[in-house]
């Protein structure tokens, strides 16, 4: 059925019912902001009923999901981004596996991931000081989730590296850093991220090793003062 206003081929539509689709499609958003903004303010229990609110309208809203997601780690609401960052990961898994343009869905899925990856990397920033014990090991299990879904990229895996780091498990960050620079040996930030952590654990001559390479591909990197101050103590 035609709406009022509607003309046939050209398809126009009366002024009032495009501004009321227009209000209805940016909604979301305009909330998000606003929910953004008690966040900022410290009303924090009103910025999780208005996050809450706008997913339960769209759960299945790729864009949706990942403001969600932004919005509740700027909030710092974490159970709520974990939750909802799980969800995405499941959205991704319904997109590959859905009909009937195999080639649009992976591109929206692809986009997707990026999207996720970027959000990940959001919470594990803010839960690695701010998190309690509980709520950090399910984050690192989520990432561990999206690790064997796809390969996370060498960004992600830094800063995942930075959270068990800074969370004092200098062994899980250890390895985090060591694919790092497996997967791109021209990484300068991961040898020295190798190196700072080996030094901390006591393995100098490590560290060394790992800050020289650092400084080879980036003479202005920090590793050139610690690699001084490794060489001065030993």
């Amino acid at each position: 059925m035609l709406r009022p206003g509607t003309q046939l081929g050209r398809l126009h539509l009366d002024d009032p019912y495009r501004q009321a689709v227009q209000r209805l499609r940016g909604d979301w958003t305009a909330r998000l902001r606003r929910a953004q903004a008690y966040a900022r303010a410290g009303d924090i229990a009103r910025a999780h009923r208005m996050i809450q609110t706008v997913y339960r309208e769209r759960p299945d809203d790729e864009r949706v999901l990942v403001r969600v997601i932004e919005t509740a780690v700027e909030a710092n609401d974490f159970d709520l981004a974990i939750r909802v960052l799980g969800d995405g990961l499941d959205l991704h898994d319904r997109l590959l596996h859905a009909a009937p343009d195999p080639a649009a869905l992976e591109r929206t899925a692809y986009h997707l991931k990026e999207s996720l990856c970027r959000c990940a990397r959001q919470l594990l920033r803010r839960t690695a000081r701010y998190a309690a014990q509980e709520t950090a090991a399910t984050v690192a299990s989520l990432l561990r989730r999206m690790d064997k879904m796809w390969t996370l990229d060498e960004r992600t895996l830094l800063v995942w590296g930075n959270f068990h780091f800074l969370r004092h498990e200098q062994e899980r960050a250890l390895r985090l850093y060591r694919r790092v620079v497996e997967s791109d040996p021209g990484n300068a930030l991961g040898w020295y991220n190798l190196g700072f952590t080996l030094e901390r654990m006591g393995r100098r001559d490590e560290a060394v090793r790992a800050y020289r390479r650092a400084v080879a591909l980036d003479p202005r990197s920090q590793a050139a003062q610690r690699l001084a101050a490794v060489g001065a103590r030993n």
